[in-house]
């Protein structure tokens, strides 16, 4: 990174200041891949799309984000 855009960055904080979120989930037998920017990480956001690309009975393999528990393909929309 430049000087210039160091220095116009440093107090801008760390982490996802000024960042989009982006969920993605891949098929593990297929290797297809599925991403999509989201507006925010909390449950609202994700269980939808969680719902919309994930069946009922499939294994999911998660990184125990706060918004996988309980399992969204477990509870009513």
């Amino acid at each position: 990174m430049s000087n210039s855009k160091h220095e116009e960055l440093k107090d801008t904080g760390r982490g996802a200041v000024g960042k989009t979120a982006v969920a993605g989930m891949k098929d593990r037998e297929t290797n297809e891949t599925r991403a999509m920017a989201v507006k925010d990480t909390n449950k609202q956001a994700m269980h939808p799309f969680i719902r919309g690309n994930v069946d009922e009975d499939t294994a999911v393999y998660t990184d125990d984000a706060p918004y996988t528990k309980p399992s969204p393909l477990t509870m009513k929309p």
